[in-house]
């Protein structure tokens, strides 16, 4: 999840023709080994312009295993540019608005620690 400096979260519409077409999702990379995570974070963070190395933070220790009925997929997500100050309701209900994968909302849920 990442915040500009204008407060804007960045989401992605998703185009694949997949069960999750239509959804929004935060910045999306894939990896075959977790250790090349933190450089495609930073580089999605350069992307957006949110680079600042003090501001990226792992979210969850452990990934999030989340089946699906062809794969498995470990998930761990990175915030970048976000401080407590940003997590209130305002911006828990911008978020909401958005329909998202089950995995996504239960997060931005976890995170706001705030249920709809």
């Amino acid at each position: 999840m990442i915040r500009k400096e204008n407060e804007e979260i960045i989401l992605e519409k998703r185009t694949k023709n997949d069960i999750w077409k239509n959804l929004y999702q935060f910045p999306l990379f894939e990896t075959i080994k977790e250790n090349n995570s933190i450089k495609k974070v930073k580089d999605i963070a350069f992307k957006y312009n949110c680079l600042e190395q003090n501001k990226i933070k792992k979210w969850n220790i452990e990934p999030i295993k989340s089946k699906l009925s062809h794969q498995e997929l470990l998930i761990t997500f990175w915030l970048i540019n976000l401080d407590k100050v940003f997590l209130n309701k305002s911006n828990y209900y911008k978020l909401k608005k958005y329909p998202m994968p089950v995995i996504l909302d239960n997060f931005i849920n976890k995170l706001f620690k705030l249920k709809a």
